[in-house]
């Protein structure tokens, strides 16, 4: 094979070297040249001196080789061991070198590690410090806020205590409050029923009028303008008795707005009495084509409780088998096939008149 261009070859080696120098040796020696050699081998005819040197030439020549090859391994050995002791030296040398590298890097790294580790002991040691101060003031802080807190604590239990004392007196002035409330509210209740009741009496000789268009009273006072009413609508022998008259509320200026009520008061109550008896069941009354309607005259408290029985009135009406009507203050009567019951319970009144209703529409008694 061919070199590389600006490869070398193998170096050779001390041993390759020594086995040429012996071979140079044997070609040159004069006793055991070739020449002489091919010569003595040459063939002759045999004899028994010539076996002789022949025996004898083998003999020097198998010692010749055995020196040969002694001395040969002999210089190898002692190359060998050069070479070893070189190879013992360079590698203790390098042994050493990377000993003492390693040293220095070993030494290095204790150093570090030594720095570091003081580095961390102060560190620790200023952190167990801080740790301390802060432990400290926070135990401080602690110890404050408690001594506060306790302080707020009794505080309060001091507080509680006198705030207890006076929810118990609290309690009882409640307690006898509710009491006195209680008996004012049933004296109230009471107060207000007699006011309502006087009221009510006070009221007993009214008429209330309703239908009367506005303007009718024309030219007329309405004290005599009520009692032509009266007469006409009634048809009386003569003019009632009546005290006063006169509208109630606003006037209304637009033309679809009711007509104003009317309130008359009576001299004498048995006149108001006869009215009210003449005015005929499930029929209207008419006044200049108007239909007028004639009721008494309640406070607001009662007319409003009278009221509620509108809708038990609305189920009966126009049922002529039933009778029925909301006498003062505020009851109800309902009269069926002779028998009459009264109602305070505008439900309960309601739910008769739905009752009659259904017996009525079913024909059962």
């Amino acid at each position: 094979m061919r070199k590389r261009r600006g490869q070398r070859g193998p170096k050779k080696t001390t041993i390759s070297l020594q086995l040429q120098k012996a071979l140079d040796e044997l070609e040159t020696t004069p006793e055991l040249s070739f020449e002489s050699l091919e010569e003595e081998l040459e063939p002759q005819q045999p004899t028994s001196d010539m076996a002789a040197r022949s025996d004898t030439k083998e003999k020097e020549m198998k010692s010749w080789e055995e020196t040969v090859r002694a001395n040969i391994l002999k210089e190898i050995s002692k190359d060998l061991q050069q070479q070893f002791a070189k190879m013992n030296s360079t590698i203790q040398n390098n042994f050493s070198t990377m000993e003492g590298n390693l040293s220095m890097k070993i030494d290095k790294s204790c150093g570090e590690v030594k720095e570091l580790y003081v580095a961390l002991k102060q560190q620790f040691k200023d952190l167990e410090s801080n740790t301390a101060k802060e432990m400290e003031s926070m135990r401080r802080e602690y110890n404050n806020k408690h001594d506060i807190l306790l302080k707020q604590l009794t505080d309060t239990e001091r507080l509680m205590e006198e705030m207890e004392g006076e929810m118990e007196q609290m309690s009882q002035e409640i307690t006898g409050l509710k009491k006195q409330h209680d008996t004012n509210w049933e004296l109230t209740n009471k107060l207000n029923e007699k006011c309502q009741d006087l009221e009510a009496r006070s009221r007993r000789q009214n008429l209330r009028i309703i239908g009367v268009k506005e303007g009718a009273e024309h030219g007329f006072q309405m004290r005599d303008f009520i009692t032509n009413l009266l007469k006409d609508v009634f048809k009386l022998p003569e003019k009632p008795k009546i005290d006063v008259a006169h509208r109630v509320g606003r006037f209304q200026k637009h033309v679809s707005a009711s007509p104003r009520q009317i309130i008359v008061k009576f001299l004498d109550i048995s006149t108001l009495e006869n009215l009210l008896k003449k005015i005929p069941y499930g029929e209207n009354l008419t006044f200049a084509d108007n239909i007028v309607r004639f009721y008494r005259d309640y406070p607001r408290e009662i007319l409003e409780k009278r009221r509620e029985f509108k809708t038990a009135s609305s189920v009966l009406y126009g049922h002529s088998e039933v009778r029925y009507g909301v006498i003062y203050p505020a009851k109800m009567l309902i009269t069926f096939k002779g028998k009459q019951r009264s109602f305070t319970d505008p439900d309960a009144a309601c739910k008769y008149a739905k009752e009659i209703l259904n017996k009525i529409q079913s024909g059962s008694d």
